[in-house]
């Protein structure tokens, strides 16, 4: 079993400042507040099983420009749909699923499914986040020699 509580703050990192979008000064640290509850259990054949809940509650949010469309652009500033997102807090919670088998013989897999959510609170309301994504499945197979010298793997995400 696994459990962990935490608080933190994220300063604004240099690279993150909009100045693209007009933004001449950093805006307050955004705190969280986050809660994970996990079992992880060894089953037959070198798989192992693991299901883990967590909680995210972010306050002190900062506002941020974005593109409301949703395409990713190299340079989505130069898009029409531009617009500044004043969010004041957020909050991110699901359940992850996972079967993986590593170290027995000369393949490794997994195989994950979440059950989440992510949302913003803007104008005193909650609203899906930018990569809010209600369910996501994700797999991968490797194939390596014995000495893990080299390792050719092959997977899938459920983010489109």
């Amino acid at each position: 079993m696994r459990a962990a509580w935490g608080r933190y703050s994220q300063s604004q990192s240099l690279f993150s400042l909009q100045a693209e979008d007009g933004v001449s000064s950093f805006g307050q640290a955004e705190r969280a507040e986050q809660r994970t509850l996990g079992v992880e259990q060894s089953l037959p054949k070198g798989v192992i099983a693991r299901v883990e809940v967590y909680e995210r509650r972010l306050t002190h949010a900062r506002a941020k420009y974005m593109n409301l469309g949703g395409d990713l652009w190299l340079f989505p500033e130069l898009l029409w749909d531009r617009t500044l997102v004043e969010r004041t807090a957020g909050q991110d919670r699901g359940v992850e699923l996972q079967l993986a088998r590593s170290g027995g013989g000369l393949t490794d897999w997994s195989v994950s499914y979440a059950l989440a959510s992510s949302t913003d609170e803007i104008d005193g309301r909650a609203v899906p986040g930018n990569f809010d994504q209600r369910h996501a499945v994700h797999a991968d197979w490797s194939l390596h020699p014995a000495n893990q010298s080299w390792r050719l793997s092959v997977g899938h995400s459920g983010w489109p």
